[in-house]
C-alpha cells in the first residue's frame, strides 16, 4: 500500500505538528545492488494512528557516475518481533540492469501530531486485476500526490519494484529481478 502522500507540502496546519527526521548513510565496506536499513520505529501502530512517514535516498555526490541511477526503496514488516526494514536498491536506467548503491543518505521522516482530518495524508491499498500489476486508482479519490512511500506489511515479496505514477493511477512497476538471480 501507499503509506503517505502530500499534495503540496503548504502546510497551513498548527504548530503542534512535530517532524522527526532519522537518517541512515549508506557508506559501504563491500560495494552490493541491495541493502537493508533496520527501522527503530514500530511502522504498524503508526499507520493505525495516522501517523504520516516517508522515505527520501539522497546521493552523497551527484556526479557523471551516477546521473543515471535510481535509488529505490520499500518499507516492509519482517513479522518478527515487531521489526521493520527498509530495502533499498539501484538500478541503472542507462544500462537497464541493477547496479551498485552508489554512497547516499536514507532520511525516513516521520510527522506526529498531524491532525486526522487533513485531506494530504491517506493510505492508499493496491487494487488487483488479474494478469495486470497492482495499481491504485486516483480518479476514484480526487488526488494527484506529489510524494508517495511504499509499505508492505507482508514479508513475502522480495521483488525490487518502484511505483510509476500516471495522471489518474499509481502502478507497481517490477524490475526483471529473474535475471538478476539467474545471473
Amino acid at each position: 500500500m501507499v503509506i503517505g502522500y502530500d499534495i503540496d507540502f503548504n502546510f497551513i496546519l498548527p504548530d503542534t505538528i512535530c517532524v522527526e527526521l532519522v537518517k541512515t548513510v549508506y557508506d559501504p565496506q563491500i560495494p552490493c545492488e541491495f541493502h537493508t536499513i533496520p527501522l527503530q520505529q514500530e511502522l504498524d501502530s503508526m499507520l493505525a494512528s495516522c501517523i504520516p512517514f516517508f522515505g527520501i535516498p539522497i546521493f552523497s555526490n551527484l556526479d557523471s557516475s551516477n546521473k543515471s541511477i535510481i535509488i529505490g526503496h520499500k518499507f516492509r514488516n519482517t513479522q518478527s518481533d515487531n521489526k521493520y526494514n527498509v530495502d533499498v536498491y539501484s538500478y541503472c536506467v542507462k544500462k537497464k540492469c541493477f547496479d551498485i548503491l552508489p554512497q547516499f543518505t536514507f532520511c525516513t521522516l516521520y510527522i506526529s501530531n498531524y491532525p486526522t482530518s487533513s485531506s494530504s495524508y491517506a493510505s492508499l491499498p493496491f487494487k488487483f486485476k488479474l494478469l495486470k500489476s497492482p495499481f491504485i486508482d486516483l480518479n476514484t479519490i480526487s488526488i494527484n500526490p506529489k510524494c508517495v512511500s511504499l509499505y508492505l506489511s507482508k514479508n513475502n515479496n522480495y521483488k525490487p519494484m518502484f511505483l510509476n505514477q500516471k495522471v489518474n493511477q499509481i502502478k507497481i512497476k517490477y524490475l526483471n529481478w529473474d535475471e538478476y538471480v539467474h545471473n
